[in-house]
């Protein structure tokens, strides 16, 4: 929460510190319904930002607090942790969380090709059990990660085991038939790309059945760019 803060301070520059306070209280306390409502309802703010009215010298403002600058890279907060512990309704340790400004945004669970008994489907089944015992972590995923270090594949929490999708390029000018765990990493991770994948290239979809998130495939990406 201390880099939150700090983040949204250095982003928010010209918004009082009880607008950033108002803004952080929302979205750890206000989020309501299941987790996908929840999820989708951070998405909202991670694109658009956090409206909010707080008090300021005796005067109620109106304003938007942006979680992320999308404009200026540098000016955001980028840490990835390795077997992060988490304690909800159980204690997990993911094998790697990636934080955008304190904000965990991407979960990322590993399996070894080496070890028969354990396969890319065995992390994808990894997350959907995360999802059960650390739910809270999942409200502000933007997408999740699994791999066995051959093959590596991304999706978002409403996916099922065959919308997670490889990606198969890294800088778009070459297509990789087999990508490897680095050719995912450096594609979608890239600093520029990654925050252009969050905040254009993912969506919801609404559904009679429930809503639906979105993320873009690499093709898709890159002929849209």
């Amino acid at each position: 929460e201390d880099k939150l803060r700090e983040s949204l301070l250095s982003i928010n520059s010209e918004v009082p510190e009880e607008g950033i306070d108002e803004a952080i209280f929302e979205i750890k306390n206000r989020l309501t319904g299941s987790l996908i409502q929840k999820n989708v309802k951070f998405t909202e703010y991670i694109q658009n930002g956090v409206s909010v009215r707080f008090l300021h010298k005796g005067e109620i403002k109106s304003d938007i607090v942006y979680l992320v600058d999308y404009k200026n890279v540098d000016n955001n907060s980028f840490v990835v942790a390795n077997q992060w512990t988490i304690q909800e309704l159980d204690i997990k340790r993911p094998d790697v969380i990636i934080f955008l400004n304190g904000i965990p945004v991407v979960l990322m669970e590993l399996k070894s090709f080496m070890n028969d008994n354990a396969s890319v489907n065995d992390a994808y089944m990894q997350i959907r059990n995360y999802m059960k015992s650390i739910p809270s972590v999942f409200a502000y995923n933007a997408f999740c990660i699994i791999s066995d270090m051959i093959t590596t594949k991304a999706g978002t929490i409403t996916a099922d085991d065959t919308r997670f999708m490889a990606w198969k390029t890294i800088t778009g000018s070459e297509y990789i038939d087999q990508p490897g765990f680095g050719t995912l990493i450096k594609g979608m991770l890239e600093k520029n790309r990654f925050l252009d994948i969050l905040k254009n290239f993912i969506l919801i979809q609404k559904e009679e059945k429930g809503d639906i998130k979105i993320l873009s495939a690499y093709h898709q990406y890159h002929a849209v760019k």
